[in-house]
């Protein structure tokens, strides 16, 4: 068994602040017999780190041997510019070996020994603790030029979508209006953008949740006057 292996990020070792940097740690095994695998956890100051999926399983050969594969992924976002320090990853699993006793045991037969009781005693679990290097990052600042006013340092692909229901009501019913953003950047640093009270609408403060990937918003909104085009920004 080798121990969790990181990749370079996108095969670069330069990064942005908040830039989306996917990783990948790989357990190989073979010739083992290995249960209660845990998920990874990583040394990440200066970075945010999602939780980790299901890992891939797979096979792979190298060097005449043939290895079982786990594969943890994620993504990290750095959060301050600098030369950074990206680990070592830690994963832990418990191995089941041979003990001496039950490789060299000679029984006297059947009657003589309890059979499951003496099998039983041949293999005994162990748990381990497995640990990769670190990796050697460098953080560039985010470019000044160019920035939108109300940049939040969000950098990625992203998905916004809005909706509002119902959308004809009277004046003092309330209507919802819900955002959502979805995308493969950090959430974490997405604002979203609440109403705010106007003449025509009475606002009510936002409810912001963030799970599975998306970074949602609800608000109710009472409108005060008739024949109004536009939400108050």
């Amino acid at each position: 068994m080798s121990s969790p292996s990181q990749g370079e990020p996108n095969g670069k070792k330069e990064v942005y602040f908040s830039e989306p940097i996917p990783i990948s740690l790989k357990l190989f095994i073979s010739d083992l017999a290995v249960k209660n695998v845990q998920y990874p956890t990583i040394k990440a100051e200066g970075f945010t780190i999602e939780p980790f999926g299901e890992p891939d399983r797979g096979h792979q050969v190298m060097g005449g041997i043939s290895y079982q594969i786990l594969e943890f992924k994620t993504f990290i976002y750095p959060t301050r510019a600098g030369d950074l320090s990206l680990g070592p990853a830690k994963l832990g699993a418990n191995i089941i070996i041979q003990t001496s006793r039950g490789a060299n045991r000679n029984t006297g037969g059947l009657f003589d020994d309890d059979v499951f009781d003496e099998f039983m005693g041949r293999f005994e679990t162990k748990t381990i603790m497995l640990e990769s290097a670190d990796l050697g990052i460098k953080v560039l600042p985010m470019p000044q030029e160019g920035q939108p006013e109300y940049f939040s340092g969000g950098v990625g692909k992203y998905n916004f979508n809005m909706t509002v229901s119902p959308i004809e009501v009277k004046v003092g019913d309330p209507l919802t209006v819900r955002m959502r953003i979805s995308g493969d950047g950090n959430l974490k640093v997405i604002e979203m953008p609440a109403l705010k009270d106007s003449k025509d609408f009475k606002v009510y403060d936002p409810k912001i949740t963030e799970q599975n990937g998306e970074k949602t918003l609800e608000q109710v909104v009472i409108p005060k006057s008739e024949q109004v085009k536009e939400l108050p920004a």
